[in-house]
């Protein structure tokens, strides 16, 4: 009858730590979340802002040796442009890509 007692105390003692280590961790998660959240938040007005080489386009219509978000992207409907090869993102030399959170300009 004790054996069995003790063995209750330890069962029920191994659970609470069990579910104290499970509050710990999604508290700690739950901080991490939130501190990444705020940080793109903070940086959503940014023009280069970006979460994927999909959202990064030339900041430029012609010519362009940068990127923006591609809602920042210019309207290029009525522009020529000449087929001079002078910038990183002419003539398939470079592209658009997100590289920490901001759009940038890089060589294929």
């Amino acid at each position: 009858m004790i054996c069995l007692k003790m063995k209750n105390l330890v069962i029920k003692k191994i659970l609470i730590i069990i579910f104290v280590l499970f509050v710990i961790i999604g508290f700690v998660y739950l901080i991490d979340y939130f501190k990444n959240k705020k940080n793109i938040e903070n940086n959503k007005n940014n023009i280069d802002f970006c979460l994927d080489d999909k959202e990064c386009v030339p900041e430029n219509c012609c010519h362009s040796d940068s990127c923006v978000n591609v809602l920042y992207k210019p309207n290029c409907r009525e522009i020529m442009c000449t087929q001079e090869c002078s910038s990183i993102l002419d003539c398939g030399y470079g592209r658009c890509a997100c590289i920490n959170n901001k759009c940038k300009a890089v060589k294929n």
